[in-house]
């Protein structure tokens, strides 16, 4: 079992959707969406990367490759609170990335939720 306390330094930090706009201006970050099949049929991400939430280790390097390191990135589930965003995070933290976030608001508490999207 890995050491808690070495995983810790691991652990990206949280971020709101409205956070997101401001640090990030002109969509600099690049959203990891995460979230099931299923989920994303309810209401696509645009400009999100795609990446299953079972990814390979090799196939999380094989990106780094291309992305490289220090690109920032954003990882969001469904619903606020997701645990899986926090331990993805980690793992492309662990893989190399150095800006690595999760939203602690899910798709559906942000601007391109279908209920949102509608009183635009």
């Amino acid at each position: 079992m890995p050491d808690e306390s070495a995983l810790a330094r691991f652990r990206p930090v949280g971020i709101t959707w409205k956070e997101l706009a401001a640090t990030y201006p002109n969509n600099t970050a690049k959203i990891v969406d995460i979230r099931t099949d299923d989920e994303i049929k309810l209401g696509p991400l645009p400009g999100a990367l795609r990446i299953p939430l079972r990814a390979t280790d090799q196939e999380l390097a094989d990106w780094l490759q291309k992305t490289g390191p220090n690109h920032p990135l954003v990882v969001l589930c469904e619903y606020g609170g997701c645990l899986d965003a926090l331990k993805f995070g980690t793992r492309l933290r662990q893989t190399g990335f150095k800006q690595v976030r999760f939203l602690e608001e899910g798709y559906r508490q942000g601007p391109f939720a279908p209920a949102k999207a509608a009183s635009l």
